[in-house]
């Protein structure tokens, strides 16, 4: 399957469900950061344990792809369980779910590495882009989302002194 095809999908899924999720994308920001360290960590032994003990579909499945789940998954536990105040505008919205699903895709292209390249095109580009600039991506998505959780716990504070 064509890989920009794939990381389309993927960037279009992680999107849609950060937007239709309606709450805060700070703290799910910092658990992909987490979920990133679990998979440098022990990405290589659960893709083995997985492909070893599983149905050949799930067998399948790359150790990229098993080590991508392992970055998102942190943060899709933290949004479907979690506790956390919804966005007041729906512009800061847009935001949280596009600072998001570029910290998403970043980390995925960063464990996709050089077997994931995109080599013609629109998608050659952006791969490029990512991979020369995933410092300063991820560095200003983890501040913003730093920046959500203080301002959800100012907004917190603020309408229960009213």
């Amino acid at each position: 399957m064509n890989n920009f095809l794939v990381y389309t999908v993927i960037v279009v899924c992680v999107f849609g469900f950060a937007f239709a999720a309606k709450k805060r994308l700070g703290l799910a920001g910092i658990a992909l950061a987490v979920g990133y360290i679990i998979s440098g960590a022990w990405g290589n032994t659960v893709a083995n344990f997985v492909s070893k003990y599983s149905p050949s579909v799930v067998a399948s499945i790359t150790n990229y792809g098993i080590e991508a789940i392992i970055v998102i998954l942190p943060a899709i536990l933290l949004i479907v369980f979690g506790d956390s105040p919804k966005y007041k505008s729906i512009i800061w919205h847009l935001v949280g779910a596009i600072a998001f699903t570029m910290l998403a895709s970043t980390f995925i292209v960063l464990i996709m590495g050089d077997s994931g390249s995109i080599n013609d095109g629109f998608g050659a580009q952006a791969y490029s882009f990512i991979q020369n600039n995933s410092s300063v991506i991820i560095v200003s998505c983890l501040i913003f989302s730093l920046l959500d959780i203080i301002a959800a716990k100012v907004s917190s504070k603020y309408e229960a002194s009213k």
